[in-house]
């Protein structure tokens, strides 16, 4: 089963996103390509260059988070932490120290915390360098970028040839064959930065995924081009948007691996701080779940550790299994349950089977391509009408025909150079076709099917904006010249106004209307 897959960010939590992806692989689908925000990128870009789930799993394991993002293992990062815990408790000890003073015991207590400052002092020094530091990050991306270098070595070392380890997007599509798409939040423009090998394929593909990983404080900003680049889960952090014309043209379906974790908040403990962050999730997460409904992808939700947090890069080996087994067992348990695996299991060995399983019964288009039959024939030439739709392997084929069309089932690759199959044409070209054969003893006219919304662009010439979803073929032995379809205008056969307005057009928007509720 062929997909899309987008993945979230969510930090150390990402580990999870491995387990989901290889319940995703333990299902057969064959993802045509990846996307992802933040820690989703990572896993994004080792998925694209062969990597499967557990084996991301495995370099987790063997190379801990603070040795893969940080060149002194995370030293600067924990200070910082320790140095803010310190800060925060210092008053709460301070308070403490004086309860219960009275003038009997008031000289022991000022002493208590003459002792207790310089350790506090001290434990402090690296908050308030972070603070007077001119750097908007405790570390630069340098090591995060070295390890997917390295990782990217060991698993595809025909990938990088060049002597700078560079590695662009048009290099990684033609070696491997799989759109990668990157999100980054540009502070410069305010907008999200898509990388791809249709909008940037000449881009470092690491420099977009370090920079997509670029969580705010702990790494710098990317700066590139006039841009000031950050992490790409502040813009969308489960972007399926980005695979949006894809799943629209071809109608394949989006996979969004998601990471959730419920908020456990006691009543009366929300601070200012918590408050903030909490607004942030909610807006991010919220703008998400807009998109799902828009766009109509499946999110595979994964249910992460409560005590696991997004920065905790100091996790055990154990923690890291237990977020690889929670994305495992939440991923294999959504595929079991996926109506899409379920229809394509039961028809993987007929290309046909598996089109019907995404649009309907093949009884169902009949009945209308058998009323467009009737409506077209005319004194009693035999008329034929077929549907053709997209495959998930880049085809166009024939799921239904009316009462006088054949049996027989047409398939025709999209990707040939062959311009004689005039339903191919009239997909590439957005396009209504009339053709006939070389006695031209017979006519054939291909029109391409809509989405509803499209199909009023279509007849403005506004070819361009539109997707087309279909093709309907009307065949007929009757000559061009002689076709009631067809009349000539400037010396050339044209389809007759009336015919396509108010014959065809109804029965096309029908059409539209029900390949437009494919199921994936």
């Amino acid at each position: 089963m062929k997909a899309y897959g987008i993945f979230a960010g969510g930090g150390v939590k990402g580990a999870a996103l491995a387990g989901a992806l290889e319940a995703a692989q333990r299902e057969k689908i064959d993802f045509l390509g990846y996307g992802g925000a933040s820690a989703g990128a990572i896993i994004a870009y080792l998925a694209a260059i062969g990597y499967d789930g557990r084996e991301i799993y495995l370099k987790m394991i063997r190379s801990p988070f603070k040795d893969m993002l940080f060149e002194d293992k995370g030293e600067k990062l924990f200070l910082l932490k320790k140095s803010a815990n310190s800060f925060s408790s210092f008053p709460v000890s301070v308070r403490s120290i004086f309860k219960g003073t009275n003038r009997n015991n008031f000289v022991d207590k000022v002493t208590s915390i003459a002792i207790t400052c310089p350790p506090f002092i001290k434990s402090i020094v690296p908050l308030v360098n972070a603070v007077r530091s001119k750097e908007l990050g405790i570390y630069n991306t340098d090591h995060l970028r070295t390890t997917l270098v390295e990782w990217t070595k060991k698993q595809a070392p025909n990938l990088l040839s060049s002597h700078d380890d560079r590695l662009t997007f048009a290099q990684l599509y033609e070696e491997t064959n799989l759109e990668l798409k990157i999100i980054c939040s540009d502070l410069s423009s305010k907008r999200a930065v898509v990388y791809s090998v249709q909008t940037t394929p000449n881009e470092d593909v690491f420099n977009a995924v370090c920079s997509s990983a670029s969580y705010p404080f702990l790494f710098n900003p990317q700066i590139s081009d006039k841009k000031v680049l950050i992490d790409g889960g502040l813009s969308s952090n489960v972007p399926m948007f980005m695979f949006k014309d894809e799943q629209r043209n071809a109608n394949i379906p989006i996979y969004a691996f998601d990471l959730h974790k419920e908020a456990i908040l006691s009543e009366g403990k929300l601070g200012r701080f918590s408050y903030l962050s909490r607004l942030i999730d909610t807006a991010l997460e919220a703008s998400d779940n807009v998109m799902f409904d828009m766009l109509n992808a499946k999110r595979v939700r994964v249910n992460v550790p409560q005590d696991i947090d997004t920065l905790d890069v100091n996790v055990s080996k154990l923690d890291v299994m237990r977020l690889y087994y929670a994305g495992l067992t939440d991923g294999l348990d959504f595929f079991s349950n996926d109506q899409t695996v379920k229809l394509l299991k039961a028809s993987l060995d007929d290309i046909t089977k598996e089109a019907l399983a995404n649009y309907g019964s093949a009884e169902m288009f009949n009945v209308v391509l058998n009323a467009i039959q009737e409506e077209s024939t005319f004194e009693e030439e035999r008329v034929r009408v077929w549907l053709y739709v997209p495959t998930s392997r880049n085809s166009l084929v024939s799921i239904a025909g009316s009462a006088n069309a054949s049996g027989k089932k047409y398939e025709w690759p999209l990707d040939s150079n062959d311009d004689v199959i005039d339903a191919r044409e009239a997909w590439a070209k957005k396009a209504e076709i009339v053709s006939s054969d070389n006695a031209e003893t017979k006519t054939r006219v291909s029109f391409p099917i809509f989405r509803e919304e499209d199909t009023l662009r279509f007849h403005q010439s506004n070819t361009t904006e539109s997707h087309c979803i279909g093709v309907l073929v009307l065949d007929t032995n009757v000559a061009p010249d002689d076709c009631m379809w067809l009349y000539l205008h400037k010396a050339r056969v044209v389809l007759e106004e009336t015919f396509r307005t108010e014959m065809l057009q109804p029965w096309l928007i029908l059409l539209g209307r029900v390949l437009s509720n494919a199921r994936f």
